[in-house]
This record gives C-alpha cells, sequence and structure tokens, in this order.
C-alpha cells in the first residue's frame, strides 16, 4: 500500500524545472532515500510533500489524500520533518523540545509528559536525565536523537528528513543510522530522506531515488541501483571500484549458505551480510565459517572462495 504517491510533479522558477516531472509511490512502512548531486533536486521534492514549497504541476497524496485539500498547518502537523542540524529551539528544555507539536495540538499535560519519557527512553535518553537538559548542553549525537524525537511526538505516519545525519562524525553517523532503523521497525513509520551519501543510501534505503538535473533517473532497490543501473550517471554515482564490496553488503549470509557443516573453528550469525563475513575471515584468517541461526543452530557454512566469487557474480 502507498503512503505517499508523487505524480508528475515538477516545480519550475521561470523556464527552470528544479523539480522536472517526477513520479514515485512510497510504500508504507519503508525508507525512502533520494540521492543526487547537490541541485538535483531532491530536497525540493521533500519540502514539496509538506508543502515548503508549492508544486507547479502534478498531485502529491499522503495516505490517499491529496495535500492540496489540507491547510499547510495541518499537514505539517501531521509529518514529522528533520533537517540537518536538527532545529532544535536553543532556550527551550529537551522536554519542550519534543513536546512542541503536541502542545499544538492541544494534547493534555498528562499525555505530553507521557509521550515525552516514552520518546526519550526509546532513544536511550533517561528522561530522569535528560528532559531538563537545554540543547547546549547535550552531544551532537543526543542533539540529533532529540530532533527526531521531536518529530515524532505527534505519532505521525510518515517522517521526512533532509541530510539529518550530515552535521555528525561518521561514528556518530552509523550510530544514528542504526538508531534510526530500529526506531523504523519499532514504529513503522514511512520515512523519505534526502542524503548525498550513496552509503547512507544503501544503509537504510529499501528503496533509492537516484535524482540529477530534477529528473529521478532510477527509482528501485539498493540492488537495482548497483546491479542494474539504468543510467550511466547511477553507474557514477554509486562508484566502480568498491561495487563488488557493495553487493556483498546487500546479502545475507543465511540466503547464500551451503547446507555443509565444516571444520572451522569460527560460526558466525545468519543475519551478517557477506562483507561481514569476509570481514571476518580475513581478519582471522580462516578459509571458511560456519553460519548459525539466532537459536544456534549451524545452518551450515560458507568459504571465502564462494563469497568472492558471489562478488564477481553479481
Amino acid at each position: 500500500m502507498s503512503m505517499i504517491s508523487i505524480r508528475q510533479v515538477s516545480k519550475c522558477y521561470g523556464t527552470f524545472a528544479a523539480v522536472d516531472d517526477v513520479s514515485m509511490e512510497i510504500e508504507q512502512g519503508t525508507i525512502t532515500a533520494l540521492v543526487g548531486t547537490s541541485g538535483s533536486g531532491k530536497s525540493t521534492v521533500l519540502r514539496m510533500i509538506n508543502r515548503l514549497t508549492d508544486i507547479s504541476t502534478g498531485t502529491i497524496e499522503v495516505n490517499g489524500r491529496d495535500i492540496m485539500s489540507q491547510s499547510p498547518t495541518a499537514l505539517r502537523r501531521s509529518m514529522g520533518y528533520v533537517i540537518q542540524g536538527n532545529g532544535l529551539f536553543p532556550h527551550r528544555t529537551v522536554a519542550q523540545n519534543i513536546a512542541t507539536v503536541p502542545q499544538l495540538l492541544q494534547w493534555s499535560t498528562q499525555a505530553i509528559t507521557q509521550r515525552v519519557n516514552e520518546l526519550l527512553e526509546l532513544f536511550n535518553l533517561d528522561p530522569a536525565v535528560y528532559a531538563h537538559k537545554l540543547p547546549h548542553q547535550l552531544s551532537g549525537g543526543q542533539q540529533q536523537r532529540v530532533g527526531v524525537a521531536r518529530a515524532l511526538a505527534a505519532k505521525p505516519q510518515v517522517l521526512l528528513m533532509d541530510e539529518p545525519f550530515g552535521a555528525l562524525d561518521p561514528v556518530i553517523r552509523h550510530k544514528a543510522q542504526v538508531d534510526l532503523l530500529a526506531v523504523q521497525q519499532q514504529c513503522g513509520i514511512t520515512i523519505m530522506l534526502v542524503t548525498h551519501d550513496m552509503e547512507e543510501a544503501f544503509a537504510l534505503g529499501h528503496k533509492i531515488a537516484v535524482m540529477h538535473a530534477g529528473k529521478v533517473l532510477q527509482y528501485g532497490t539498493p540492488e537495482d541501483i548497483l546491479v542494474r543501473p539504468a543510467h550511466p550517471f547511477c553507474t557514477q554515482l554509486t562508484g566502480t571500484t568498491e561495487r563488488s564490496l557493495k553487493l556483498l553488503a546487500l546479502i545475507k549470509a543465511q540466503d547464500y549458505v551451503t547446507p555443509q557443516t565444516l571444520n572451522t573453528p569460527l560460526t558466525l550469525p545468519a543475519e551478517a551480510t557477506l562483507r561481514e563475513v569476509l570481514a571476518e575471515l580475513t581478519w582471522q584468517g580462516q578459509p571458511a565459517a560456519n553460519i548459525a541461526n539466532s537459536a544456534g543452530q549451524v545452518l551450515g557454512s560458507l568459504t571465502l572462495q564462494q563469497i568472492l566469487r558471489a562478488g564477481q557474480a553479481r
């Protein structure tokens, strides 16, 4: 089921088309990453969904309802929006920041307090410690988590994120991505994420839209983009030197395992990717590993040669 339907949407400034005849169906409960170079139109697409930017032509529906049938204020309060640098109000506490939209929607004080505490706990921020802190008293990663918590406060079905992790250092950025995936799976929310980082798009996106000069050149799964690029720009954007490693990062060990147990000291989880298995084999200096499920039952094995062949074949 589509949560967001974008149909032949364009945004023109005079004769210049910032977004040119874009169509996409965003499935409910998925993450869609919009990638492309600066000026490709990806942020404009996002801003048209919550009417921060007006549509020139075409239609956008959210949960089956035309966005133009709603007031911009009501529409924006019904969906979360996160920008780079989190946009927290500097003189409001963490709890007050998270409560912003519920207060506008006139929730009761009890309901707001309960929701604030629930979200802080969801993001592993103890309410007793963090609720009354000001943004400047938080680390960059903590500020980012509060920014996402604020966007989720009114329990929206849609979360729009424009370069949300761009200001974070690589280590914190990876942790923020892991946190977002966990929250998305727990809440079942539909996310559209703008990023210039292809690694981030591959890590988070169920689907990826590659944009260039206002157009969507390809819209598909990460594997589609890597294995079946629809345009030379898609190939250029994903790069070629690490293509095999990127492909291996999309395949789970359980999907490639050989049903044969080997005499090896190394046993790895079935949920690991082939890239992770390859890294562990190389690190441990082992030619093969047995693969076990979450219950500890060995499903079979994978050899170094099998993994290398998998990367070359796809």
